[in-house]
């Protein structure tokens, strides 16, 4: 379901309806967007290790659909830590990011296949940039948190378009022993600027779906 899609029905329906018919209409439409994505569309998620014995993500949801390169893009994520991560106990993070098979290399802080050494590190800087919000700094109790994500997806043009996949690792620092493992997969192509209104043209741009 597309922004346009939800505003149309909205304008058509929200005079004839209650307030909880509205706001079941509403929530309908956003666990459409980020619950269960449509098979249209590549975005998808998955836990690549054996949970019983793992930090692994419970839940992980869009708020921005599709996400469009240069502007602001929001991402829900909740997690369950099997230790407490600290500056004394730390974990390392590999993010392993291909397209089309293509291995990116570390663009950037935060762009590409990167290694960052202590999380807690990762944490603060996230923070400090205005990228993370919830949990910024050690230690991080065992069981269950959650972050938010809010960034800008930074446009590189045509050699970000076709298919993502992205592998986060984690490690304990001192033993190198694996604890969790995140897969994550988008598509990258050009589509119409969903804020577009529903009387207008408008260029095309990149969008991640």
């Amino acid at each position: 379901m597309t922004l346009r899609v939800l505003r149309a029905l909205l304008r058509e329906h929200v005079s004839e309806i209650s307030m909880t018919a509205r706001l079941s209409v509403v929530l309908t439409a956003l666990t459409l967007m980020i619950g269960s994505p449509s098979p249209a569309h590549a975005y998808g998620w998955s836990n690549c290790d054996d949970l019983s014995h793992s930090n692994h993500v419970t839940s992980m949801g869009w708020l921005t659909h599709p996400g469009i390169y240069g502007e602001s893009f929001h991402t829900m994520i909740n997690v369950s830590l099997i230790r407490v991560v600290s500056r004394s106990a730390p974990a390392r993070i590999v993010v392993e990011h291909t397209v089309n098979g293509r291995t990116i290399p570390c663009l950037d802080d935060f762009l590409g296949s990167c290694t960052y050494d202590d999380v807690c590190d990762v944490f603060e800087r996230a923070c400090a940039k205005g990228i993370l919000y919830g949990t910024c700094s050690c230690p991080i109790s065992r069981g269950a948190f959650n972050f938010n994500t809010f960034e800008v997806l930074q446009d590189h043009g045509a050699m970000m378009l076709g298919s993502h996949t992205w592998k986060f690792k984690m490690y304990d620092t001192t033993s190198g022993a694996l604890e969790g493992c995140l897969e994550v997969t988008a598509e990258v192509s050009q589509c119409e600027d969903p804020r577009c209104p529903d009387d207008m043209s408008c260029d095309l741009v990149y969008c991640l779906e």
